[in-house]
């Protein structure tokens, strides 16, 4: 497959995906009711990929190690350093704009780890991307006491999350079948993700008039997660990848803007267009 196309696929799912999990919380769908969806599904049906493509679910030793590291340090700890980011930071937009910004880190490290091609113009393509996405995503209105270390708390999922990245082309890279890869490690934050929702006594009940809500979140969460990590390992620079994904979630904003009626600034609709046109540039 083409990394244009897995790369515009992963796009397209992300703005449904997160488009629903935004339209899910005010139906009042919980946290763990999302998550307990969310790494599941994938899985499964990674798994049924599998057994019909006739590939063998037997990884490495040190391949678990690296799924162990991967989901429980940079997927579970990285997500739970970046909610609380986004808690102390003035406004939950300038921590996310940081914490989204870790395609700069991953295009650059590529060129050392896998002699990935960077020319000047994509490097600043990605740069105008990340620029105009983080002017639509950030809400000015809502904002808050901030608390002194937001700044590095928020620094840390940049570099975590975009390790996860590079990790897993490494681990393609030296001979493991993607598919088997992203199954055991969507697997194990099932594993994770269940055992946070079944524990303690007052444990979280799923309701099932959400079944709906939740069925898109997973259907699109698994077409999300599996074309990124597909566009991520065929990619000339994975920091491609990551400035496409994190354009996304302009795109989002603007649909939340759309879908409640609200007033789009001037500035705001000249940044789609700033977005649009770094997006092209990058994919040329």
């Amino acid at each position: 497959m083409n990394w244009i196309v897995a790369s515009l696929i992963m796009f397209c799912s992300s703005i449904i995906y997160y488009l629903t999990i935004r339209l899910g919380q005010n139906k009042g769908v919980t946290v763990k009711e999302y998550m307990l969806i969310n790494y599941p599904l994938p899985a499964f049906v990674f798994f049924l990929m599998m057994i019909a493509g006739g590939i063998s679910f037997v990884i490495p030793l040190k391949i678990i190690g690296i799924i162990l590291f991967h989901g429980i340090v940079l997927e579970y700890m990285g997500g739970t350093i970046s909610f609380k980011a986004m808690q102390a930071a003035p406004n939950a937009g300038y921590s996310l704009i940081i914490q989204k910004s870790y395609a700069i880190y991953t295009s650059i490290a590529a060129i050392f780890l896998f002699n990935a091609p960077l020319p000047l113009w994509k490097f600043g393509a990605i740069l105008m991307t990340i620029f105009f996405t983080g002017i639509i995503s950030l809400d000015i209105k809502k904002k808050h006491k901030a608390k002194s270390n937001w700044f590095l708390l928020s620094l840390i999922p940049f570099f975590i999350f975009g390790t996860g990245t590079l990790i897993g082309k490494y681990v393609v890279s030296q001979g493991t079948n993607l598919i088997v890869y992203i199954f055991w490690l969507f697997t194990l934050m099932s594993i994770i993700t269940l055992t946070d929702f079944l524990r303690g006594k007052n444990r979280t009940k799923l309701n099932l008039s959400h079944w709906k809500t939740l069925a898109v979140i997973g259907i699109s969460g698994t077409s999300f997660y599996y074309f990124k990590h597909v566009a991520q390992v065929i990619a000339p620079n994975v920091g491609y990848v990551g400035a496409i994904n994190a354009s996304s979630n302009a795109f989002v904003a603007l649909f939340v803007t759309l879908l409640y009626k609200e007033h789009m600034s001037w500035v705001k609709f000249i940044a789609v267009i700033g977005v649009v046109a770094g997006v092209i540039f990058i994919i040329l």
